[in-house]
């Protein structure tokens, strides 16, 4: 690579997550990379109806890179294809002339008028995205049949592909993708971030418990997620609701449209319950310092980023199989548990077994960090560099 190589990376909007991959890109010497918003909801405050209350980032997240904002023709409370419309992209991409575009995911027109922008300009395509196979019962078919007609096409037309996990792997490989343009972009969070403020000290430990009503000795279940019936929260609940639970204490952690049904049913089964409300980022570490056991029992997640986050906490894990990176990051009887999806019953053994073996959950969760090391933002870049020296091998 003899001179920099401009890259162009559509992103939706603004997102905690992505922002650490950004700003870890925009130190690559040999790469000037620009993120093109398909709108600016995250950087600022807005209102989320499934969160239910009104969401404001305690971190910066547009700090240490280039980017430009789009007019956005859609309506703001648009959700899904026509959520963004921003024709602008298509000028910008002309007129700058970008070698590569980084596209993630193919379900907005702006993603799709990026795609058909970089092909009239020659800009090799780099996709991601982080789907994953739905059970049968959250499968459309009407999606489906448009999809396996219409994405072998689109993804031969990429010149690369990447994939963040096992999961999203077999997603993408159902599509006839070949091997030798996949590269993996693991999905990741900031784990130096949480690292640091992790707490240890146990003085402080207790302190924060106490500030929460919860005991010394109380054994406790974290769930950090949005409230949706997705999430399954109340299989939760039905789990600890048939064991002996009188020293566990559920965390929930986060907001969404079942939180009356969960407090109703905490409240009916007696368990011990605290709801936080919506929590920021540097708040979130608390949380998970003063827990035992994460649990991620959705019916279907493509690669809950809380799940990352959870193992620089030494937590054991209880997650399902329809989770997109249980298989990655979490090692069956190693780390934790991972169990059917809706199997109530298990995931009451499951937590039962660990309660009552305080040493052995607490030997598990120091199998968690480990598992971690290769889940960073670097590899992120790392795989990111990986498709551009690809796509651009023959680049004088």
């Amino acid at each position: 690579m003899n001179k920099k190589i401009k890259l162009a990376v559509y992103s939706v909007n603004p997102v905690q997550y992505h922002a650490p991959i950004f700003r870890a890109l925009n130190k690559e010497k040999d790469v000037d990379t620009t993120i093109l918003f398909g709108s600016d909801i995250g950087s600022r405050a807005f209102y989320s109806r499934e969160l239910r209350t009104t969401i404001e980032w305690d971190i910066p997240i547009l700090k240490g890179y280039q980017y430009k904002f789009f007019k956005n023709l859609a309506s703001e409370n648009r959700r899904g294809t026509f959520s963004r419309i921003n024709f602008g992209m298509f000028v910008d991409i002309l007129k700058n002339r970008y070698d590569a575009v980084l596209i993630h995911g193919y379900d907005t027109i702006s993603s799709w008028i990026v795609f058909l922008a970089a092909k009239l300009t020659g800009a090799k395509i780099i996709w991601r995205g982080e789907a994953t196979i739905r059970p049968v019962l959250r499968q459309n078919p009407i999606k489906k049949f448009i999809k396996h007609k219409v994405l072998p096409f689109y993804f031969k037309k990429c010149d690369a592909v990447m994939y963040s996990c096992t999961g999203n792997r077999k997603y993408i490989q159902q599509f006839s993708v070949k091997d030798e343009k996949m590269f993996l972009i693991p999905c990741a969070v900031d784990n130096s971030f949480f690292r640091e403020r992790r707490i240890i000290d146990q003085n402080e430990l207790l302190l924060k418990r106490q500030e929460l009503g919860i005991l010394e000795d109380d054994f406790v279940v974290l769930f950090s997620a949005r409230f949706t019936i997705r999430k399954r929260p109340l299989d939760l609940i039905e789990a600890v609701s048939a064991i002996d639970n009188k020293n566990i204490v559920m965390l929930f952690v986060g907001e969404g449209l079942e939180r009356e049904n969960m407090e109703a049913l905490c409240e009916k089964y007696n368990i011990k319950s605290v709801f936080t409300g919506f929590s920021g980022q540097k708040e979130l570490p608390k949380y998970y310092s003063i827990s035992d056991l994460f649990a991620v029992v959705s019916d279907y997640d493509a690669s809950p980023k809380s799940l990352n986050e959870a193992l620089n906490f030494e937590l054991p894990v209880l997650v399902t199989d329809k989770v997109g990176t249980s298989f990655d990051l979490v090692k069956d009887f190693k780390n934790g548990f991972i169990v059917e999806s809706r199997d109530v019953k298990l995931m009451s053994e499951k937590i039962d077994y660990l309660n009552k073996n305080r040493i052995i959950a607490k030997e598990m969760g120091k199998k968690s960090l480990p598992v971690s090391n290769d889940w960073t933002i670097e590899n992120d870049v790392k795989g990111i560099m990986q498709a551009l020296n690809y796509v651009l091998e023959s680049r004088s």
